[in-house]
């Protein structure tokens, strides 16, 4: 069964539920594979190559599995229908190809025995429905290439590694998210977050958000940029946008030559540890725009009438250094009484 899909053209027609399975490679080199019906399946147990061919599966329910290996070299792999779903085992690779996922549900799914990416050179990933969602357990790279994902709910979802090296990293929706564990890295490539509640959300330990000559955009009526570790900017750029732009970090902000923009009618800057900017720029544009750096102080440390905590304003201090202080302008020294008077030594 095999040899007859090595090279040619395989046109399914349309039927209830169609099906092609196979034990080792379902190879389009040059010709077209097409598959349509209620229930159209294309399951491949070993590798799906489209070089530089096109599969294209259309259905209400319509899917492409795979436990090894879907590469599309110059091709392209096609999927439409109300429930879409793109699944593979270890490796989906778009080299100058493209995948294409649209339907009401849509779904590219990468989950990886071992250290396997979802790879994108200079070919691209797309994802378009009302639910879409781009899930993977290990990296998401696009070297030179691009990822999209579009839809009232578009996702963006790894447990590991997502990097945009040169390429580009695009989700689009009333509620986008881009979502890791391990690291966000735009290398000298982009990743942007579009929709009404846009969020970039990197929560781990002792990891690293990193924009080395490129840029993370998060646009939308609530823009939100999160981080648990380090932002790094070295000379890229964060940009967040919207009427409650929020980018928060519990570490550190680094700005090597890089810029930090954030612009809204709420703007909000906050961090827990440490912004530094070096020889870089922070940037909050709003009506309220504030500059957080909330944290719990020594006594020492609280001046009266200003505030503190880790929300920024959880208390207004009252302490009153009763030390003797010097006059800058006389020289003369000081002794505070109380928070009203003071007397001259």
């Amino acid at each position: 069964m095999a040899q007859a899909f090595d090279s040619g053209a395989f046109d399914s027609g349309a039927f209830e539920a169609g099906s092609v399975v196979l034990a080792y490679t379902l190879d389009a080199q040059p010709a077209t594979f097409s598959l349509t019906g209620s229930a159209a399946t294309t399951t491949a147990t070993r590798s799906v190559v489209a070089s530089p061919a096109s599969y294209a599966i259309s259905g209400k329910a319509a899917l492409t599995a795979l436990q090894r290996v879907l590469v599309a070299s110059s091709g392209a792999s096609s999927l439409t229908g109300a429930v879409a779903s793109l699944g593979a085992s270890r490796s989906l690779t778009a080299a100058s190809g493209s995948f294409s996922v649209t339907g009401v549900d849509a779904t590219l799914v990468y989950t990886p025995v071992a250290a396997f990416v979802l790879d994108a050179s200079s070919g691209s990933y797309s994802s378009t429905g009302t639910a879409a969602t781009l899930l993977i357990n290990r990296g998401v790279n696009a070297v030179a290439g691009s990822v999209a994902v579009t839809g009232a709910a578009a996702s963006l979802v790894a447990t590991r590694n997502v990097n945009a090296a040169a390429g580009a990293l695009a989700l689009s929706g009333v509620a986008a998210s881009v979502t890791s564990v391990r690291n966000v890295n735009a290398v000298a490539g982009s990743l942007s977050v579009t929709g009404s509640a846009a969020t970039l959300v990197y929560a781990s330990p002792f990891r690293v958000l990193d924009a080395a000559s490129g840029s993370y955009g998060v646009t939308g009526n609530t823009a939100t940029l999160i981080n648990g570790s380090q932002l790094t900017a070295s000379p890229g750029s964060y940009s967040v946008t919207g009427a409650s732009a929020l980018l928060f970090d519990d570490r550190f902000f680094v700005l090597d030559s890089g810029t930090l923009s954030i612009t809204g009618s709420s703007a909000t800057l906050s961090h827990l540890r440490a912004i530094n900017a070096s020889p870089g720029s922070y940037n909050l544009s709003g009506v309220p725009a504030s500059l957080a750096y909330p944290y719990w102080p020594v006594p020492s440390q609280v001046i009266k009438g200003v505030a503190y905590g880790p929300n920024g304003d959880d208390y207004i201090g009252t302490f009153v250094d009763l030390s003797i202080k010097i006059d800058v302008q006389s020289g003369a020294l000081i002794k505070p009484l109380s928070s009203k008077t003071a007397i001259t030594l």
